[in-house]
Formats: structure tokens, C-alpha cells, sequence
């Protein structure tokens, strides 16, 4: 159509960029940008290749990572700004780990560069309150200087390849009482985690009524709204064979998942809910969007382990409390900052940060198969290139510092997976990087 319009007068003027093209499976084609110059052989291409964001060593990064696409227009990305900061690597034993290092190193940030870690090991209160993790670890807050810190949270992004991911940061933040604000919805806000947990509450109780009118119809059973209320009525003498088959068996599954509750860890419970349900078989026919909400209950599946040491339905009910009241304290944090939301730290997918930009950059999750996506191994050239596109997005949205980090451990539907760093790390010259934490994680990955 465009060269139609365009036939006699030769007018077009069309503003893209190759190295961003992210959004395939939304309908954008990276041969659009490709070929235009063939399909406009008069066209005249003006490189910006001028940056006014990001410090040379960020800049010099994103250059050497996107350089090895083949599926892209020449080009190079210069900027006047200083060299800045080397990007910082955090090799994390797991994802609570990275979560705690993300916290702490905004913490430190905040403090104005102060060494976060060595004060809190030197003096009980340094920064107010404290809280103890599992281990007995000391655990503090930014309470004490938020105040002081408002305007510095918001410049603040922690970015992330998948949605469940959000999860572990999201405890993180409540934990070290930092305010934060999630791009999207917030994990326990998501409907297929409040539908996973709504089977578990109405499977303990099946009189809950909002629980049932929650999920008598996912997956769905084409149970509509009168038969519903015959149903709360207790009035379903008059209801077709059919009908009464569905309620049946819906309600069968309510006492399958209740038996399953009384003698089985709760993290087992979640995997056979979504089985027995249908949830599983519902979502995984729903294309990207489903397997992506299947990954997120699985993270719930994984939350779940921390309560499978209690005995029969108490691992469940001290999950949907811990639940309840995580919802309650995001609920009352977003009301403490309704006037001030944007001085929170901003979590977010690296597809949503597209177009933004922050002063502090944390790119987590650095595993392969997780970043780049497994899903990117299984097609061509073409396609799995938007991955290492989406890598550049990322971190080309730093202005300052950058942070990478990755986990050799992360737990996904319950299951512990060893992770090998991310080729996107090694791609980064070493002298680009520094080390944080106490391992020796730049020499170990490019030996």
C-alpha cells in the first residue's frame, strides 16, 4: 500500500531502527527496515548514530553485542559523554540471592555510595529496623533515609527477560522496605495467580462463594451466570444431565485437590492443581501469552517450597495468608506513594523499557535458555537475533551505571536448574566489566 501511495510523487518518510526491532510476534518484520532501500532504491537513509544517553563504556557494550547480528544495517553508535563507570557482574548463587544483591546495591546507591554491607555488619542500627532471612542473616531497610533518597529511587530500573521473574524482586523490595512500582501487573495481582490460589481456598472451603464464581469457569466449562446462581441457591434439580455432569465434576476436582491438600507439600498441591484443573492444557493452547502465564504459576510452584516443611493443609493455608498479605502490603505501599509513584524503583520486562531510560540499570536473569529464551534456540537466524536485539534495548537504556547479574541456580516449577551464564555476558570484552561480590566471576567466564 505504501508504494502505491508513494508512486508518483516519491514523498515517504519513514523513522525506524533495526537494532530495536523487538516486537515480532506482534506482527513487526525486521525485512520492512531490510529492505527498504531496495523498495526506495531513491530514498535517502540518515544514520543517527549520535548518543546522548549513555557513558562510552555502556555505549561500547551495546556496539560489540549487536555487531554480531548478521540481520542488520551497518552502523556504529558514538557518544561526546564521559566513559564512565565499568558495567558491574554479580554471579548469584540463586534467584533470591540476585534479588538480595539487586536491594543492597540500591540501598547502596541511595546511601551515596556508602558500603552498605560493611556498615550493617558493623553496627546494629545503621539503618533502623532489621530483618532476619532464613539463614539467620541480617536483613535491613531504607526506612532511615528514604526521605533523603525519593528522588534517586526513581531513577532506578530493574529489568528482566520473563514476568514470573518479578517475583522474587518484588519480596526483595517489601523486604528491604524500598518503594518500587511494577510496569504491568504485580505478581500475586496476576489473574492466573489469583485463580491458582482461588481453586486452593475454595478446595479447603467449597462454600467460599467468590472463590467459586472466580474459577467455575476456568478453564472453561460454559457454566453461565443462571446456572450459577441455581447453584449458589442450591437449585439444580431442574438443571440438563450435561449441566449437572460439568457442576459435578467441577466439584469433584474441588475434593481431588482438598484429598491432594491433606496429604501432600503444598508446592506438589500447585503442580496438581494445574493439571487437574485443565489449567495447564487451557493456557498452553493460548500461544505466547498462555505459556507465559503458565511460567508464572510455575514461580508460584517454586514460592511454594519455602512451606512444604509444614504438615497436611498448613503449608496451603500459610501460603494463601502469605499471600493475602502481600497483596495487602503492595495495596498499602501504592497508597503510600499515590501522590509520589514516581519515586519508586520501576520493575519491569526489557520489552516494556523500550523508549525509557534511568540514570541505574539492572538487567538480571543472565541464563541461558532464560536470556536468550529457549524458545529462540529452536528458530532461525532471523528470529533468534531478536533476542540479542532485546539485550541491546536493555542495556541501552542506562545512562550511568549498568548492572548484570545471573544465578547458578534457579528454581522453576519446584525443580532446582544449574544455569550456564548467558552468551551475552561473555560477548561483553572483560575490560568493560568489574566484578561484585567476592568471586572471581569475570576470570571465570572467559577461561
Amino acid at each position: 500500500m505504501s508504494k502505491m501511495l508513494v508512486e508518483n510523487n516519491k514523498n515517504i518518510c519513514v523513522v525506524g531502527d533495526a537494532d530495536q526491532n523487538i516486537y515480532s510476534w506482534r506482527g513487526a518484520n525486521l525485512k520492512n527496515i531490510l529492505s527498504f532501500k531496495k523498495d526506495y532504491p531513491e530514498a535517502k537513509v540518515i544514520l543517527l548514530e549520535e548518543n546522548y544517553r549513555s557513558t562510552k563504556n555502556i555505549l561500547e557494550a551495546a556496539n560489540v553485542v549487536i555487531k554480531k547480528n548478521k540481520y542488520r544495517p551497518d552502523k556504529n553508535l558514538f557518544t561526546k559523554n564521559v566513559t564512565g563507570e565499568k558495567i558491574g557482574l554479580y554471579e548469584a548463587l540463586d534467584e533470591n540471592d540476585e534479588a538480595d544483591f539487586v536491594a543492597t546495591k540500591i540501598l547502596e546507591i541511595c546511601d551515596t555510595g556508602k558500603n552498605v554491607f560493611e556498615r550493617t555488619l558493623g553496627s546494629r542500627n545503621v539503618l533502623g529496623a532489621h530483618f532476619l532471612n532464613g539463614d539467620g542473616q541480617r536483613k535491613f531497610s531504607a526506612e532511615n533515609f528514604r526521605g533523603e533518597s525519593e528522588s534517586i529511587f526513581s531513577g532506578i530500573a530493574i529489568l528482566y527477560r520473563a514476568n514470573f521473574q518479578s517475583r522474587a524482586l518484588e519480596e526483595a523490595m517489601l523486604r528491604y522496605n524500598i518503594p518500587y512500582q511494577v510496569l504491568g501487573v504485580k505478581f500475586f495481582e496476576r489473574k492466573e495467580i489469583k485463580d491458582t490460589l482461588a481453586y486452593l481456598r475454595a478446595a479447603l472451603n467449597p462454600q467460599s462463594l467468590s472463590d467459586i464464581k472466580r474459577i467455575i469457569n476456568f478453564p472453561a466449562r460454559d457454566i453461565g451466570k443462571v446456572t450459577l446462581l441455581k447453584i449458589f441457591a442450591n437449585d439444580m434439580e431442574n438443571l440438563p444431565i450435561k449441566m449437572k455432569i460439568k457442576i459435578n465434576n467441577f466439584y469433584k476436582t474441588l475434593e481431588a485437590i482438598k484429598e491432594k491438600i491433606s496429604n501432600s507439600k503444598i508446592s506438589e498441591v500447585i503442580k496438581f492443581v494445574v493439571k487437574k484443573s485443565g489449567i495447564e492444557a487451557e493456557l498452553g493452547s493460548d500461544g505466547e501469552e498462555g505459556i507465559e502465564r503458565l511460567e508464572n504459576i510455575k514461580e508460584l510452584a517454586t514460592l511454594a517450597l519455602k512451606y512444604d516443611s509444614l504438615e497436611g493443609s498448613q503449608g496451603t493455608e500459610k501460603l494463601l495468608e502469605d499471600a493475602s498479605l502481600a497483596s495487602d502490603q503492595d495495596s498499602l505501599m501504592i497508597t503510600n506513594e499515590r501522590k509520589k509513584e514516581m519515586n519508586a524503583v520501576k520493575l519491569m520486562t526489557m520489552h516494556a523499557s523500550k523508549g525509557l531510560e534511568f540514570k541505574y540499570v539492572f538487567i538480571t536473569g543472565l541464563e541461558d535458555r532464560l536470556f536468550p529464551h529457549e524458545k529462540s534456540s529452536e528458530t532461525i537466524d532471523m528470529d533468534s537475533e531478536e533476542e540479542r536485539r532485546l539485550f541491546y534495548v536493555a542495556v541501552t537504556r542506562a545512562k550511568e551505571k549498568l548492572f548484570l547479574s545471573f544465578a547458578n541456580f534457579r528454581t522453576i516449577f519446584g525443580s532446582r536448574q544449574i544455569n550456564a551464564p548467558s552468551e551475552f555476558i561473555s560477548d561483553i570484552p572483560a575490560d568493560l566489566l568489574e566484578k561484585e561480590g567476592k568471586t572471581d566471576i569475570i576470570k571465570t567466564i572467559y577461561i
